[in-house]
C-alpha cells in the first residue's frame, strides 16, 4: 500500500530513519509548517506518524510516497490489538460460572497473549519506505 506523507523529522542523515506524518484524505498540505515541529503540539494529537527507513535522501518537510506491504501490516495489526482481546474472552468464558476462576483465567490468558503479540511483533518488522520524493521543502 503506498501513501502520501510529510517528513516531519530525520532521525539519521544520508538515508537513514525519517518521521512521517500520513497526510488526511481532505488536507493535501498537511497539518502545520515543517518549521514548526518542534514549538507545535498540534500534529501528535491529530495525525498517524510512523519511522520509515528512506533509502533516499530526504529533508524535513519534504513530501513523499511511503509504500508497507498491506499484508504484513494487517497481520501485525491483528496480532497486537485482537489477539489479548480474544484471549481475555476465552479466559472468562473457561471460568464461566465462578467470578473468581473467570478473573484468573482471562489475566492469565491476556498476560500470556500481551507478551505472545510483542514477541510476534517484534519478529514481523513492517518494514516502511520512502519510495519516492513528490515535492522538496524549501529552506527559504
Amino acid at each position: 500500500m503506498e501513501r502520501i506523507a510529510i517528513v516531519r523529522k530525520v532521525i539519521e542523515a544520508g538515508g537513514g530513519k525519517a518521521l512521517v506524518e500520513f497526510l488526511q484524505e481532505n488536507d493535501p498540505s498537511g497539518s502545520c509548517a515543517p518549521e514548526q515541529c518542534s514549538t507545535c503540539s498540534q500534529c501528535s494529537k491529530q495525525s498517524k506518524f510512523m519511522l520509515t527507513d528512506s533509502g533516499i535522501p530526504v529533508e524535513s518537510g519534504d513530501t513523499v510516497v511511503v509504500y508497507y506491504p498491506t499484508y504484513r501490516y494487517y497481520v501485525a495489526m491483528a496480532i497486537t490489538f485482537l489477539l489479548p482481546v480474544l484471549m481475555l474472552f476465552f479466559g472468562i468464558y473457561l471460568g464461566y460460572g465462578d467470578e473468581k476462576k473467570s478473573l484468573l483465567w482471562g489475566g492469565l490468558f491476556f498476560a500470556f497473549s500481551l507478551l505472545l503479540a510483542y514477541i510476534v511483533d517484534k519478529k514481523i518488522k513492517v518494514k516502511v519506505i520512502i519510495t519516492r520524493i513528490l515535492e522538496r521543502h524549501s529552506n527559504g
